[in-house]
């Protein structure tokens, strides 16, 4: 039979006061059904500025000093294991019911308007693309959810979505830069803010590599050389991204066709472990040129801005950026629709 842990979160707000119809209610309130044994909990926003660590008992206070509207961060720590789940919630005396398992799977949550608007979109989002909808359509579906979220953080989470997908639209950037101007400084400093990958893409158009410093397979320093008359494809990833390393069996298997095609692919990792990715790159039989970002010298992520990975930068032999790709798939694409570009 299933043991029922009611955990009630209190959380104080600065500019709220006790609700007139519940006065016993707190400002998030969770009540959970599980079969195992819970010993903590550890509860934060997405910038993880302040974690909240807490006992397991029927009644826990929090005091928070802002209101909930952003994507929070819960860990359950069980008698077998810890349990990571991310949840989008905005206002007060929120109630959130559920069953901890394996997972953390939530029935109902009740005065959460943006929690709601999150599973929404993400069914809407899915439906739309079951049509094969072309790219303009889907844009605009996305802008309206950003104009409509303009005052909630789900609006940048949804502006990542957005330029990843009209990386190379220049148009679109400058449609997604004014929508996202209505937010002024509101979050300006939050984890998923976008405004430096927009002035990136809008501004940046070429890559100077003899401005940066790598590290190679052993560890020393390093410059990339490039060779006239002559295209590559930056790839830049790190290990523990598994659409990265994925997406690395197809180009394995593309080595051939980018040849023919003139183009050489060039791994640029973040990876801070030397010995976990040389090993990676070994243990996977990579044969082409791969470097590590330098944590002591100027990075050429930093400088284009690049947060999600994998990330393709097509360029000429002048470093001249001739197109982005957020998927190695799409940059096939590209390639098999304009088979005269970069040929021999």
């Amino acid at each position: 039979m299933k043991k029922y842990l009611f955990i009630l979160y209190n959380i104080v707000l600065i500019s709220c006061t006790s609700s007139k119809t519940n006065p016993n209610l707190a400002d998030l309130n969770i009540i959970l059904a599980s079969n195992c044994k819970i010993d903590s909990i550890k509860f934060s926003d997405i910038n993880q500025t302040k974690w909240y660590n807490v006992k397991s008992k029927d009644t826990i206070k929090l005091y928070l000093d802002k209101p909930l509207n952003d994507l929070y961060n819960f860990w359950f720590y069980t008698e077998s294991g810890k349990i990571k789940k991310q949840v989008w919630l905005d206002g007060n005396k929120v109630i959130i019911k559920g069953i901890l398992d394996k997972t953390f799977q939530i029935d109902t949550v009740v005065n959460s308007t943006l929690y709601y608007e999150s599973k929404n979109y993400i069914s809407q989002y899915n439906e739309l693309r079951k049509g094969k909808p072309n790219q303009s359509v889907i844009n605009r579906f996305i802008l309206k959810k950003i104009n409509e979220n303009i005052h909630s953080p789900f609006s940048l989470a949804l502006g990542n979505s957005f330029l990843i997908q009209n990386e190379n639209n220049k148009d679109q950037i400058l449609k997604l830069k004014n929508i996202l101007g209505k937010h002024k400084s509101l979050f300006k400093n939050h984890f998923l803010n976008v405004d430096e990958r927009i002035e990136s893409l809008l501004k940046i158009k070429n890559v100077n590599l003899n401005q940066y410093t790598f590290l190679n397979r052993n560890n020393d320093s390093a410059q990339i050389s490039l060779s006239k008359n002559k295209f590559y494809l930056l790839d830049f990833w790190f290990v523990n991204c598994p659409p990265c390393v994925k997406q690395h069996k197809e180009i394995s298997k593309s080595l051939d066709f980018l040849n023919d095609m003139n183009i050489e692919i060039i791994g640029i990792s973040k990876d801070q472990s030397h010995s976990e990715w040389s090993d990676y790159l070994n243990q996977n039989k990579y044969k082409w040129r791969n470097f590590r970002e330098n944590s002591n010298q100027k990075k050429l992520t930093s400088q284009l801005s690049i947060e999600a990975f994998p990330a393709y930068y097509l360029i000429n032999a002048e470093g001249k950026i001739l197109s982005i790709f957020n998927r190695f798939s799409k940059f096939k694409t590209y390639l098999e629709n304009n088979p005269q570009k970069n040929k021999k």
